[in-house]
């Protein structure tokens, strides 16, 4: 069990030391008691506490004297992931409940709903075992981030990055602070340190994992997941690798396709997912219309004559109901025209949405 938690302690030490960079520049807590975060009457929490607003640990602190090895801990309403192998524990009740978990090699914990945890697994891109014992050892291990989405569709979470050597990175503010956030099928990425330079660091995502995503036995993931998309700041597009499966797991995997086009947290906007999640229609992705997707096209097929220096233009988008229509108007002026709003050298364009 030591050897086990010693892992865990790798494994999520890069949210534990993000939530511990926020608690010393905000006065945040970080390892909270149940009632920090739910505000409702509870009994019987103190074998229970939240990690970084996303981790709920549940460890054993007395004998078990059962054969079966159960125990009982209190769980807040909701869909709790279980971080080991992904189940669900599902509590129902208004006000939360007491759930047994059954006692292993691990310490018990769950992602809770509407959580974006980072994930470092240990292991290197060759499959190869790390134990690390600094900060720094964290680079040659791989970024995952996974996700447990709430009743709303919403999740997020943060990601704090530097070297893992000098203090001087916080002064200087060369570290990288991100901010994701999953609103039905995009997962947005913002940047809370725009000094940030992601040079020497490890700013792959090596996949994004969605929980809860059962599907009924024996039904094909293709027909109810469809591709996802990487939008870059620089607007680059691409498709990520078609999403993994797992009925075991219940888990939806994304990855980059190969390694010409990484999942690049500098270069990231946002990811465009398409899953049709338990057989209900989410819509249309956008992704799936390639870079079109995002343009518009004018609502007539003449050119917009510059008659006494202005036009007017309708613009659709080409994706119906995904992007809002706008109209554009253009005014030229050269400083001659009698009328104030034309009193201009330079041309002027409003738009009315």
């Amino acid at each position: 069990m030591v050897k086990e938690s010693i892992f865990d302690r790798y494994k999520y030490a890069r949210h534990v030391y993000g939530c511990q960079f926020d608690a010393s520049q905000s006065g945040r807590t970080c390892i909270d008691p149940l009632f920090y975060h739910y505000g409702f009457p509870m009994t019987d929490i103190e074998k229970t506490f939240i990690v970084g607003d996303a981790i709920k640990v549940s460890p054993v602190l007395n004998h078990l004297g059962s054969d079966d090895g159960e125990f009982s801990v209190f769980f807040p309403p909701g869909r709790w992931v279980d971080l080991d192998d992904f189940s669900v524990t599902a509590v129902t009740e208004s006000q939360g409940g007491s759930v047994n978990l059954k006692a292993s090699t691990k310490v018990r914990k769950h992602l809770m709903p509407g959580a974006i945890l980072p994930v470092q697994y240990n292991l290197t891109e060759a499959n190869e075992q790390v134990i690390a014992s600094s900060t720094e050892q964290l680079q040659y291990t791989d970024i995952h981030l996974v996700i447990n989405k709430d009743t709303n569709l919403y999740a997020s979470g943060r990601l704090f990055l530097d070297g893992g050597k000098n203090v001087s990175e916080i002064a200087n503010k060369t570290y990288i602070h991100y901010e994701f956030q999953l609103n039905d099928q995009t997962l947005h990425k913002l940047d809370l340190n725009p000094d940030g330079v992601a040079e020497g660091k490890r700013m792959e995502i090596a996949s994004i994992v969605l929980t809860d995503q059962k599907l009924p036995s024996g039904t094909d993931a293709s027909v109810y997941y469809n591709k996802a998309c990487f939008v870059g700041r620089d607007m680059s597009f691409y498709s990520l690798s078609l999403p993994e499966y797992s009925e075991e797991h219940s888990t939806l995997t994304y990855k980059a396709v190969d390694s010409d086009h990484p999942i690049n947290m500098a270069n990231m906007n946002m990811i465009q997912m398409c899953p049709t999640a338990l057989g209900e229609d989410l819509g249309e992705c956008l992704c799936l219309d390639s870079f079109g997707a995002y343009k518009y096209a004018a609502d007539t097929d003449k050119t917009a004559a510059l008659a006494n220096a202005s036009a007017t233009l309708n613009l659709v988008g080409r994706s119906p109901g995904k992007l809002s229509d706008f109209q554009v108007a253009i005014r030229m002026g050269d400083g001659s025209h009698s009328d104030k709003d034309y009193k201009s050298d330079r041309p002027m364009i409003n738009i009315k949405i």
